[in-house]
């Protein structure tokens, strides 16, 4: 089943990711792209925005910029009549931090901030998980630091510690 290899693979990458194995991550996402090939579009959206992030951080940036532009271009109109819509954790607030952390792989910070703030005029913010929310204010705060704007970081890390404590 295209969509079950597909996630399966998506979710190997991301938890090799977080385990800073990047070279692991980097394979599973090659399979999962292979997979997601007759996957729907919301897995295949989803595998394609995750690996663009891991082809930037190794490196490949055409390759990265390529498919982020196939992650936006595959999310489905309508993603809540996919059937994997409930387990699938994608939405357009997800292909924002996953084009967000390209250009931070890429050294771009000022991107980078321009691509997580991005969520908030693509979505219903209201419909966004907490802990998704988190990880892309977490990114943020990295990425004002990298831009040298203390303030925003401030702000980054207060509002993180106050969503971290309420979850």
């Amino acid at each position: 089943d295209p969509d079950v290899l597909s996630s399966a693979l998506n979710g190997l990458a991301v938890a090799f990711k977080y385990n800073h194995q990047l070279h692991q991550s980097l394979e599973a996402y090659k399979a999962a792209l292979i997979a997601s090939e007759r996957a729907t579009p919301l897995l295949r959206s989803r595998v394609y925005a995750g690996a663009a992030s891991m082809f930037a951080s190794s490196g490949l940036k055409q390759e990265a910029f390529r498919l982020i532009g196939l992650a936006y271009e595959h999310f489905p109109a309508h993603p809540e009549n996919d059937p994997y819509f409930s387990s699938a954790d994608n939405g357009l607030f997800m292909l924002a931090y996953y084009k967000g952390l390209l250009y931070l792989a890429l050294e771009q910070p000022g991107e980078a901030m321009l691509a997580f703030e991005s969520y908030k005029h693509l979505t219903d913010v209201q419909t966004v998980p907490e802990r998704n929310r988190l990880e892309i204010l977490n990114h943020q705060g990295q990425t004002a630091i990298l831009l040298g704007d203390l303030d925003v970081y401030r702000s980054c890390l207060e509002k993180g510690v106050v969503g971290a404590l309420a979850i």
